[in-house]
């Protein structure tokens, strides 16, 4: 037996020995990757701290939104209450949160951002799965900015897809949650974002899109005022209807998915069609009556508290006197202008002249729809003739 056990010795030896080796090798490789990443995490902190003191010193104060007043639509009302005219720059209605609809709360949260509640401002995940998706895609379908982000950007920066706006972008949103909570930053958010149509806002959105305030809207009609922020052009109900259809579908199945609504709920919701409301550019019941009160608050006020400051403008008009009146006017100018005719020309142009002469000659006809606004109540503006037909006249203006 001892021979046999001397034998042994020396072969159990010679297999102690690569094992040694191997683990000598195991444990320098461990050593060597622990180092190696201590090292990468060094650099990216020390990389990550001067592009932040490179840029923070360029950027605002989050701390004066504590008293950031938005641009809101001035309201004018007649005797009755009845709304006559607005003067805005952005069609915005502030709304404090708790009036919001929880649903459109959820729908927001569910098509952009779910872990809103659960980041900091900026959401890795979110990130490195739009990555992955635009990757999949070969371009961009998805993108990863947070609603504090999107906030962040919409307030501050510009909108210049570059990578320095996205670290300005990413550093104003960190610290716009460490200086806001949750709530205050969705509620800045649901009334700053632009909706499509003129509307900034989810209380202008419900009014342009289907005639009622926000805290009347039902699951769908939240759903698609959710849908809009990411192109609101192209997701118009008014002006693509079948695409808006689609994103609102999209929202209501996200919200299903994550637990805010039941899949029968969903299911209802998606086969509803749209119930709109018919969209006006600007309100023209009194308009002659409207601009002169205009001009009074303009004098009292100036032009930043008319247009800026959501003033409520209560006044002594009688709305159904002064449609009767105004009727009258226009059907007794329409009698004169009848019983006299044709007056000819109160001038002409000479068509001879050089065409840069011409085209300077209609630079005030032009004029207003360059500036994309329309004349005042009140207003002269002479027209140009172009064609006379046996049944009608075509005037430019």
């Amino acid at each position: 037996m001892s021979k046999i056990l001397e034998n042994q010795r020396p072969n159990k030896q010679k297999k102690k020995a690569p094992k040694k080796k191997r683990t000598g090798f195991l444990k320098m490789l461990v050593i060597g990757v622990f180092s190696f990443s201590i090292v990468a995490l060094l650099i990216g902190f020390t990389g990550a701290f001067f592009v932040y003191h490179k840029f923070s010193d360029e950027l605002p104060d989050v701390r004066e939104l504590k008293d950031f007043q938005p641009s809101t639509v001035t309201l004018m009302y007649s005797d009755k209450d009845e709304l006559i005219a607005e003067f805005y720059l952005e069609k915005r209605i502030m709304v404090p949160l708790k009036e919001i609809p929880v649903q459109l709360k959820q729908a927001a949260l569910a098509v952009e951002d779910s872990n809103f509640y659960y980041h900091l401002g900026i959401d890795p995940k979110a990130i490195f799965r739009a990555f992955l998706t635009n990757m999949q895609a070969g371009h961009v379908v998805e993108g990863g900015s947070t609603i504090t982000q999107q906030l962040s950007k919409t307030l501050f920066l510009s909108r210049a897809r570059t990578l320095e706006r996205k670290i300005k972008e990413a550093i104003l949103s960190i610290r716009m949650e460490l200086v806001f909570t949750k709530d205050e930053i969705l509620e800045m958010y649901l009334n700053q974002i632009y909706y499509g149509h003129g509307s900034y806002g989810v209380e202008a959105a419900a009014r342009t899109y289907f005639g009622k305030h926000v805290q009347d809207l039902n699951l769908d009609e939240c759903a698609l005022i959710a849908a809009l922020p990411k192109a609101p052009n192209n997701y118009s109900p008014y002006r693509n209807p079948e695409l808006a259809r689609s994103r609102r579908n999209h929202v209501i199945r996200r919200m299903a998915q994550l637990g805010f609504i039941q899949r029968d709920e969903a299911q209802a919701a998606m086969k509803k069609d749209f119930e709109l409301g018919e969209i006006t550019d600007m309100l023209n019941k009194a308009p002659y009556f409207v601009e002169y009160i205009r001009q009074n608050l303009m004098n009292l006020y100036g032009r930043n508290k008319v247009y800026k400051s959501g003033l409520k403008v209560y006044t002594t008009l009688s709305l159904e006197n002064q449609i009767i009146a105004q009727n009258a006017v226009r059907g007794n100018v329409r009698t004169a202008d009848k019983r006299y005719g044709y007056r000819g020309a109160l001038g002409m142009m000479n068509i001879s002249l050089p065409e840069a002469t011409l085209q300077k000659s209609l630079v005030q006809l032009n004029k207003f729809d360059e500036e994309g606004v329309g004349p005042e109540a009140g207003t002269i503006i002479k027209g140009l003739v172009t064609t006379v037909q046996k049944d009608h006249v075509t005037v430019l203006l």
